[in-house]
Parts: C-alpha cells; structure tokens; sequence
C-alpha cells in the first residue's frame, strides 16, 4: 500500500514538473514570436532584454541627477552638423566601447547601479541624449551613420519627450513617449524627430547584438571623431 502511495506521490510531482517546464516554454515561443515581428528594425525588450524592465522603476533617478547636471556641461555630439538655427543634439557619455567615462559616471552614481544591475557583460556604450524641440536627427542613411560601434542592438528608455516626437527605422514608426522602452537594429535609413516645443532626452544604451539577429556590416563613419572626442574626455 505503502508503495502505491509513493508511486503516486512521485507521479503527481512529475506532472507538477512537466507543467512548469511547459509553462515555461509556451512562454518563451509566445515572447520569441513577439520579437521576430519586426525584425531587421524593433525587438522585443522582454525577449531579449528582460532586465531591462528596471528602467521603467526608476525614471525619478535619471531625473533627479541630470537635474543636478549643469546643464552647461551636456556636450555636441561629435561631427554632427546637420542644423538649423539653433537647433542641437548633446548628450552625456557613460561607457564607451565597455569602458567607463569615470568623470560623468562620478556624477550619475545611481543611474550607474541601476546599469550595472542589468549588465551581463553585453552592454558596449551608454549615453544619455538630449534632441532640441523642432528638431530632425538622421542617426544613419545610405551614405553616412552617426553610429559608435558595431553589431550592437539599440535601447531607447524617454525620459522626457513633448507630444509629437518619433523614431523611424526603415520607414516604421514608434511614438517616443515618455516611460516607453524601444529597442532597434542599427541599420540605414533612422531617424528620430522632434516636431514637438519641448526637449527629447534619452537614455540610450547600446547591447552586443544577442547570436540571432543578423550581424551589421556597416562603417563607423564618425569613428575618427568620436575617438579623438572621448580621447579629450578621459585625459
């Protein structure tokens, strides 16, 4: 009798067992469908990038600290010359290529925490972006790319935004609203305007691109100068 018992126990806890791993993997196929939708431009951030969740928690610490920024210390983003009037687009380096920026990271000691929390060692570069109202920025077309690294993956976390600003990426738009994550390839022809009166500012960071999503094979056209920049910035 005994033996029944515990033939029965050991069957209901396999059951238990196979109904958590098929759980597990009817989530995981509903999630990797999910970021196969627009592949070549947006990725699921849940799928690929489900730490990155964190962001979403804490939009009152980047706030705080870039309030706490000079304002006069937001930097040009190196070669950029496609303006306007008075139109700009700064922004403030973390990491590059892996590598910390230790005077900006001095100033933005929480946002660090909350970067190293969601670091597994794929995180290659981290800014934040600063876009003024009425303004168009052409991140990469046929011709030239503004990019600072290769085979890498893109988040876009807004932290503040005016109501009519987006991102396009091979002519597929998303609203770039506040709170809201957006993660992209980097490829030709993206653009994010700003049509609204208020500022766009970004938390961009940059990810090794995950084995299946197709490697880049685009040139660093602003390489030269984007180096000598964090060259100047470190030294």
């Amino acid at each position: 009798m005994m033996n029944i018992e515990i033939e029965y126990l050991y069957i209901l806890l396999f059951a238990l067992i196979l109904a958590v791993i098929q759980e597990h993997i009817t989530k995981s196929i509903i999630m990797y469908k999910e970021s196969l939708k627009y592949k070549n431009e947006y990725y699921s951030y849940n799928y690929y990038l489900p730490k990155t969740d964190i962001l979403k928690k804490n939009i009152h610490v980047f706030e705080e600290e870039l309030n706490n920024f000079d304002k006069s210390n937001w930097d040009n983003f190196p070669n950029y010359k496609n303006f306007k009037n008075n139109n700009f687009w700064k922004f403030i380096l973390l990491y590059h290529n892996k590598n910390k920026i230790n005077k900006n990271i001095n100033l933005f000691r929480k946002t660090n925490k909350i970067i190293n929390y969601m670091n597994d060692n794929n995180i290659v570069n981290v800014y934040f972006s600063k876009i003024s109202s009425n303004t168009n920025i052409e991140l990469s077309n046929n011709s030239n790319n503004y990019y600072i690294s290769k085979n890498i993956i893109r988040l876009y976390y807004v932290i503040s935004c005016g109501n009519d600003s987006k991102l396009i990426v091979n002519k597929k738009e998303r609203k770039s609203d506040k709170k809201r994550i957006l993660l992209f390839d980097l490829d030709n022809n993206i653009k994010y305007i700003n049509n609204s009166n208020t500022e766009s500012i970004i938390l961009v960071i940059d990810f090794e691109k995950p084995e299946d999503i197709k490697k880049s094979n685009y040139n660093l056209y602003n390489n030269k100068s984007f180096n000598k920049y964090v060259n100047n910035l470190i030294n």
